[in-house]
């Protein structure tokens, strides 16, 4: 298909292409040339300081401690709820005596 349209054109408008795509090719060439450096020139993060990694295992094991209260605790109000439930109230003891 390309070779056909070169063949198509006459050869002065061939040899005009020739001429202008040969620096457009060397612009893209270098523009790509220039990202690839600077994406390589980038230090990339580094892998965490071992205090980063101390902090983020005191804040897990902080974490852990305060689900465990949490749970405890749902504990504590679930047999305060249960307890409330199977004891009478007073207007049930006591009546409505006035």
């Amino acid at each position: 298909m390309i070779t056909e349209l070169i063949n198509s054109l006459p050869l002065a408008s061939v040899a005009e292409w020739v001429w202008i795509t040969i620096p457009l090719v060397a612009i893209v060439g270098g523009l790509i040339s220039k990202t690839i450096c600077t994406l390589r020139s980038n230090p990339r993060p580094q892998r965490l300081a071992k205090e980063d990694l101390d902090t983020l295992k005191r804040i897990s094991e902080m974490l852990d401690k305060m689900e465990s209260r949490v749970d405890a605790l749902e504990v504590i109000l679930g047999d305060s709820n249960a307890q409330k439930q199977t004891q009478p109230s007073k207007t049930q003891a006591y009546g409505n005596q006035r």
